[in-house]
C-alpha cells in the first residue's frame, strides 16, 4: 500500500489565476512525474484550466457554477468511476459541495484551505469543514487554529501542509537579474527592494509605497519595484501607476525610484535582480513568495501575520514587520541599506532554511502521508 500508486483528483471551482491555483497544478506536477496519476477537475473558462493545459497537467473541465451544481456532480461521479479515483482534494467552497455526493458514497474528500480570511461561523459555512469531508488540510498553523475557534472542527481532523518551493528551480545562481536592473536604470551598486505577486488590497502595495518614500528621504539612491499585475478591474494597481505618475512626472515609470514592472513570466528574475523582497501583506496564509525568495538566498522583510512568521523567523531567516506599518517597513530596509553583512546573514540563513524545510519533496511527502491515511 505504502508504494503503491495512487489515483487522485483535484477539484478547483476558481476562475482565476493565484498562488493556490499554482500550488495545485505543481502538486498535480509533481504526483504525475512521480509514479502516481492524478488530475485537476475544474470550469473550462478558467484560469487554472487554460495554465494547467499548458503546464501539462491533465485538466477536466467540470461545471461549478454554484455549490448544487447537478451536471457537475454527474461529471465529478463519471470522472471517479471512469479514472477510479481513490481520493479528492478539493479546495475551494463550490467545488467540494459538488464533490459531497461522491463524500457521501465512499470516496474519502480531503479539503484543503489555503485562504488566511476567517472561515464565516455558523452551520452551513463550517459544515463544509466538520462533517461534509474526511479530513481537512491548512496550509498554515493561523488557518487551523481559526478553523478549530472559530468553526469548532476537531483539531485532531487538520492536518498542517505549508508552502513549498521547487528547489531545481528556485536556487542562487541559477538566473541573472542584471537585466531586469539595467530595464529600469538601477545601477549595480544601488539598493533595490522588490514586492512580487498579485495587486490586490490585502497584498500591502500602498504600504510598500508609503515606505518606499520614507526610505527614500534618508537614502535616496535605493530604488524599489512592484513586480506583477492586479485583478479583475486592476483598480489598485491603476490607482498605485497614477500615485507614481504624479509625484515623479514619468507615465512609463521607467526611469523613476519606484517601478511598476507589470507581470513577469519568470519571477525568479527580479527576485535575483533585488537584495531584498518585501511581503508587507495585510493577511497572509504561507505566501508562495518568501520560500521562493529564500531558496534564491535573498533577504525577506515581511509582515507579522498569518502564515508568514511560520516561515520568516524574525531575526534568524528575514525581519518581521508590523501589518500597515509603513514607518516599520521603512525602518527595517533602511537597516538593511545600512546594514549589508547582517542583511547577507540573514538572507544565508534563509536559503539553508529553504533548503533543509521547505522543498516541494519534503511537503508532497506530508500530503502522500495524508493522502494514503485516508484511502487505509
Amino acid at each position: 500500500m505504502e508504494s503503491s500508486p495512487l489515483h487522485l483528483l483535484h477539484t478547483e471551482c476558481s476562475l482565476n489565476w493565484g498562488g493556490q491555483e499554482l500550488r495545485i497544478c505543481q502538486e498535480a506536477q509533481w504526483l504525475n512525474a512521480h509514479g502516481h496519476q492524478c488530475w485537476v477537475a475544474c470550469p473550462e473558462r478558467s484560469e487554472i484550466y487554460r495554465r494547467g493545459n499548458e503546464m501539462g497537467v491533465p485538466m477536466l473541465p467540470v461545471s461549478m457554477r454554484n455549490s448544487f451544481d447537478i451536471g457537475g456532480m454527474i461529471a465529478l461521479r463519471s470522472i471517479v468511476k471512469e479514472k477510479r479515483i481513490q481520493l479528492i482534494n478539493s479546495h475551494s467552497s463550490k467545488d467540494t459541495w459538488v464533490s459531497y455526493p461522491m463524500f457521501l458514497t465512499g470516496t474519502p474528500v480531503l479539503r484543503t484551505r489555503h485562504l488566511p480570511n476567517a472561515v464565516r461561523p455558523g452551520f452551513l459555512h463550517s459544515f463544509g469543514y466538520r462533517q461534509g469531508v474526511s479530513r481537512v488540510v491548512a496550509s498554515a498553523r493561523s488557518i487551523k487554529e481559526a478553523l478549530v475557534r472559530d468553526n469548532h472542527v476537531n483539531p485532531e481532523n487538520i492536518d498542517i501542509i505549508g508552502e513549498f518551493v521547487d528547489l531545481e528551480r528556485f536556487q542562487p545562481g541559477i538566473v541573472d537579474g542584471s537585466a531586469f536592473r539595467a530595464e529600469f536604470n538601477v545601477a549595480p551598486e544601488a539598493p533595490f527592494f522588490i514586492l512580487p505577486g498579485m495587486i490586490r488590497s490585502e497584498k500591502g502595495h500602498t504600504t510598500f509605497l508609503d515606505a518606499a518614500l520614507l526610505v527614500l528621504k534618508k537614502h535616496p539612491q535605493a530604488r524599489f519595484a512592484i513586480v506583477g499585475e492586479g485583478t479583475g478591474e486592476r483598480r489598485l494597481e491603476k490607482k498605485c501607476r497614477a500615485r507614481l505618475q504624479s509625484l515623479f512626472g514619468d507615465t512609463e515609470l521607467i526611469k523613476t525610484p519606484i517601478v511598476m514592472a507589470g507581470y513577469r513570466d519568470d519571477v525568479r528574475v527580479p527576485m535575483t535582480a533585488a537584495e531584498v523582497v518585501v511581503v508587507p501583506s495585510h493577511a497572509e496564509a504561507q505566501t508562495r513568495v518568501a520560500p521562493e525568495a529564500m531558496a534564491l538566498g535573498r533577504c525577506v522583510i515581511a509582515s507579522a501575520v498569518g502564515g508568514l512568521p511560520e516561515v520568516v523567523k524574525d531575526g534568524e531567516t528575514g525581519l518581521l514587520v508590523p501589518p500597515r506599518d509603513s514607518a516599520a517597513l521603512a525602518n527595517a530596509m533602511s537597516e538593511m541599506i545600512e546594514n549589508p553583512a547582517r542583511r547577507d546573514a540573514l538572507a544565508a540563513k534563509a536559503l539553508a532554511y529553504a533548503q533543509t524545510s521547505l522543498s516541494i519533496d519534503t511537503r508532497m511527502a506530508e500530503t502522500l502521508a495524508v493522502y494514503r491515511k485516508l484511502i487505509k
